[in-house]
């Protein structure tokens, strides 16, 4: 018999190899036969055959391994609704949503009372934050004339004293209300004292602080902020800014000039 041709010979042992080696791949149940330590029997270099070849072989049957089986997907666990006695679904508590104006806030007064700020709803109001022992404690003067100015336009100055920063207003509400009455002949609106800062800063605040921005949150004593004629935050300025500055009176002139508001604010 004539043996085959050399060119021949080689192409059929590629072929061979090739088969052999896509038998074990499709065939998992046979798979054992191509693990070490048979697979060096079964895949031993042929003569003829290229060893870069037969390497290429012996990693295929390396990577050859059994089917993974997947994961089967976890769907979340199905809850319940909350049932009340009726046995009616109970709707999930809403997300507290941050006021849209200042309106909703109120504070004690000073002598007792309450300052609703809604009731000033439509005018522009001057809250600050004072005390009685502070080197800006003399802007109590220039926020009565302010006050004085612009309240029957509409503007409404309401102070809020605290003891927040350097213990400057240590007093009781008495001795409050007898120091600006007899020192500066305060009239406008004054609040009991307040917490103005931090965590525990009056609700109104951090309203301010949230809906505005970190200006909004007083750094010291006589810190300004302007609501407008709509109950939002339209400024603040900090303590170096006085009363009587330009900036203060166009802001709140710029204010009024949108509203007309009817009726009066009781003096104190």
């Amino acid at each position: 018999m004539n043996k085959m041709p050399k060119p021949f010979q080689k192409l059929a042992s590629r072929t061979a190899l090739a088969l052999f080696v896509a038998l074990g791949a499709l065939f998992p149940l046979g798979q054992s036969c191509f693990a070490a330590p048979h697979a060096d029997k079964f895949l031993a270099v042929p003569r003829g055959i290229d060893s870069s070849l037969a390497a290429a072989g012996k990693a295929v049957v390396a990577d050859t391994k059994a089917p993974s089986v997947p994961t089967p997907a976890i769907n979340p666990p199905i809850v319940s609704p909350i049932t009340s006695e009726s046995g009616n679904a109970v709707p999930p508590a809403p997300t507290p949503q941050q006021p849209e104006t200042a309106y909703v806030f109120s504070f004690a007064g000073l002598l007792g009372g309450e300052v609703k700020l809604d009731d000033y709803a439509g005018r522009p109001m001057l809250i600050v934050n004072t005390a009685s022992k502070c080197g800006f404690t003399p802007q109590y003067e220039g926020l009565e004339k302010l006050w004085n100015a612009y309240k029957d336009k509409g503007l409404v100055v309401i102070g809020i004293p605290s003891n927040d920063f350097g213990g400057q207003e240590p007093g009781d509400a008495a001795d409050i209300k007898k120091f600006c009455d007899l020192t500066y002949g305060v009239s406008f609106p004054m609040t009991a004292k307040q917490v103005v800062k931090g965590k525990d800063a009056h609700p109104f605040y951090q309203w301010a602080k949230a809906s505005y921005g970190g200006s909004a949150m007083p750094k010291w004593n006589f810190h300004k902020i302007l609501i407008g004629v709509d109950g939002t935050v339209v400024d603040t300025w900090s303590s170096m800014t006085g009363p009587s500055s330009n900036d203060i009176k166009k802001a709140v002139e710029r204010e009024l000039a949108k509203s007309t508001p009817a009726g009066t604010v009781e003096e104190e």
